[in-house]
């Protein structure tokens, strides 16, 4: 876990400057890592993501695909 008083930054992609709504999807990815490091799995992350956000992980992996593709 992160020790408290910990500060983190993260960079996040400038298309998403022009959409906020997809933001969340983005951020909701990485807090697992954030919180618990390299213990965090990239199907924690899909998980975390989507049950923040209220959806199947199915859904909100296919979703955080097609924004990925907007940042090539």
């Amino acid at each position: 876990m992160a020790d408290e008083g910990q500060r983190h930054t993260l960079y996040v992609h400038p298309i998403f400057r022009e959409r906020p709504d997809d933001l969340s999807f983005v951020v909701a990815y990485h807090i697992p890592s954030i919180c618990y490091g390299k213990m965090a799995s990239s199907d924690d992350a899909e998980a975390y993501g989507a049950r923040l956000l209220g959806l199947e992980v199915d859904d909100y992996y296919t979703r955080l695909c097609q924004l990925a593709e907007l940042t090539e």
